[in-house]
């Protein structure tokens, strides 16, 4: 195995899998604010307490399903990152030891142990950028399953605001 030429491939793997993460937290950003806007427009017609019926309880549906997609889309900022115990590339390990310790056991790091180094960050990182993008599905997933349910929560709230409006002019 000639260390060098595997080192330069797991260097542009992890690289590459990398290059993900900015995308799934893009996209995160959007369903975030998707949710927050569907929820403020959901919020601001909602009517009166006095004047909600039996049927504005069908907008706990969308304003759960949009509840749930927000915990999906805080999973998918902030994944569980365990492991990379004494590595000397993953951020959390870094960070642990003191500066002079890390720079040492950098500077003494042969080939061999930083390819493992790296090895174990693509696995890592693959693990924790899969968690993103599960966490993403679940949130987009949740978000589309609430519009229907929405819509109709804003007919629903239409209608019981114009009744309320002609209760109070008569």
């Amino acid at each position: 195995m000639d260390v060098a030429i595997v080192s330069q491939r797991a260097d542009a793997q992890l690289t590459l899998i990398l290059g993900f993460f900015p995308r799934v937290e893009s996209v995160l950003s959007i369903v975030m604010t998707l949710d927050i806007a569907l929820l403020g427009i959901l919020a601001i017609n909602c009517p009166a307490l006095k004047n909600l019926n039996g049927w504005s309880t069908v907008a706990l549906l969308p304003a759960l399903g949009i509840g749930v997609s927000i915990v999906h889309v805080y999973r998918g900022y902030f994944p569980r990152l365990d492991g990379g115990s004494g590595s000397l590339l993953y951020f959390r390990s870094v960070a642990a030891s003191p500066a002079s310790v890390f720079a040492n056991a950098f500077i003494a790091q042969n080939a061999e142990d930083r390819l493992k180094d790296v090895l174990e960050q693509i696995w890592r990182n693959s693990h924790t950028l899969t968690a993103k993008y599960e966490a993403l599905r679940e949130a987009f997933q949740y978000l589309a399953w609430s519009v229907i349910p929405w819509i109709i929560s804003l007919m629903i709230f239409v209608i019981a605001n114009r009744n309320a409006e002609a209760m109070f002019r008569n």
